[in-house]
């Protein structure tokens, strides 16, 4: 401001006007606030297995514990008699704390005999699948069943 009371580049200033300096102040301290809280308030948190390491923990479970099914299953039996054999494992973490693993095989079977003509299909071979889902906390390692 100027002894006239003027602003520099002429103008009197009127009270309770802001220029657009201090807008920009205003926005620049709004835009550090509004960061701080992203990354204040982003607590997704890192998980300390692998998904590997959370499948083998949940395939360990299942063999320990003596559970029925074919789940884990990733090969055919030698003996044969089997077609269309698939096997899928997977986990997901999630922001809890828990990995979500799930395992699945299924195949077809090629001895209809003793089965009902209800359950087979029309490529003549019964459909089987043997899904499981288990629960791995990230934190201790514990397993339950779903």
């Amino acid at each position: 401001m100027t002894q006239s009371g003027r602003l520099r580049h002429g103008r009197v200033p009127v009270e309770g006007q802001v220029n657009s300096k201090t807008i920009f102040i205003y926005l620049a301290v709004l835009a550090m606030v509004v960061a701080g809280l992203a990354i204040g308030c982003s607590s997704a948190p890192v998980p300390n297995l692998t998904e590997a390491e959370a499948i083998g923990i949940a395939r360990s479970y299942h063999y320990k514990h003596e559970i029925r099914g074919g789940c884990w299953a990733t090969k055919p039996p030698p003996n044969g008699g089997l077609v269309n054999f698939s096997h899928t494992e997977s986990a997901s973490f999630k922001a809890s704390g828990i990995w979500v693993v799930t395992a699945r095989t299924e195949w077809g079977n090629m001895d209809n005999s003793n089965v009902s003509d209800i359950r087979k299909i029309a490529s003549g071979y019964i459909s089987d699948e043997h899904p499981c889902t288990y629960v791995v906390d990230d934190a201790t390692g514990r397993v339950t069943q779903d």
